[in-house]
């Protein structure tokens, strides 16, 4: 179950070229209820999924990868 909602919230996040638009870099966290989660840069969110480990994520912006 939990891998499809990765799949569903990288879906919602990729943009009309189908380049993933933005994710984000999260401690481990389990969570059945949505959470508000910041990252170091600003960027607000919010979840429903539970990491085992680190997730390092990244975002393309104008054809550029960013990992944050």
């Amino acid at each position: 179950m939990h891998g499809i909602k990765k799949i569903e919230r990288y879906e919602k996040m990729k943009n009309i070229d189908g380049e993933k638009q933005k994710q984000k870099k999260m401690k481990k966290m389990t969570s059945r209820k949505p959470k508000k989660r910041n990252t170091h840069n600003g960027l607000k969110f919010q979840v429903v999924c539970r990491f085992d480990t680190e997730v390092e994520l990244e975002y393309y912006k104008n054809g550029e990868c960013y990992t944050i």
